[in-house]
């Protein structure tokens, strides 16, 4: 609402503005239907039962609906690809490349996951060495 706001007090200065639309728009991953978050965790953890919990519902977390996207047919850890720590796996990554634009390790570390607050040093130069070879 603060940015319709503000976009409000220029609109006369912008030639060709449309009315405002996003008020009532789910950001990507946000159209949940109408469960409830915890319902939707609940879901996604039944889907998803050979993978632990806690992943799935990290990944619910960062990506809403768009998280069987990420997951896929995967049914156990060996579907997630290579594992880089934090419940970062392979999968995870190609998605933030495709979908994401990330195009480096800062960028899934940092800026897409925030992941690399909980990975080590090798764990990172994995990943950078993943996506160089991925790239």
């Amino acid at each position: 609402r603060l940015a319709e706001k503000a976009l409000d007090r220029i609109a006369p200065y912008l030639d060709g503005m449309g009315p405002a639309w996003t008020a009532g728009s789910a950001l990507p991953g946000g159209d949940l239907g109408t469960a409830d978050f915890d319902a939707f965790c609940g879901e996604l953890r039944r889907d998803y039962q050979g993978l632990a919990a806690g992943y799935v519902a990290t990944l619910a977390r960062r990506y809403g609906s768009r998280a069987r996207e990420i997951l896929g047919d995967a049914r156990n850890p060996g579907d997630l690809g290579q594992g880089f720590g934090a419940t970062l796996f392979a999968r995870e990554v190609d998605y933030l490349v495709a979908r994401e634009w990330a195009v480096s390790a800062e960028d899934v570390l940092w800026r897409r996951t925030k992941a690399g607050l909980h990975t080590t040093a090798p764990e990172r130069e994995a990943l950078a060495g993943f996506m160089a070879r991925t790239a």
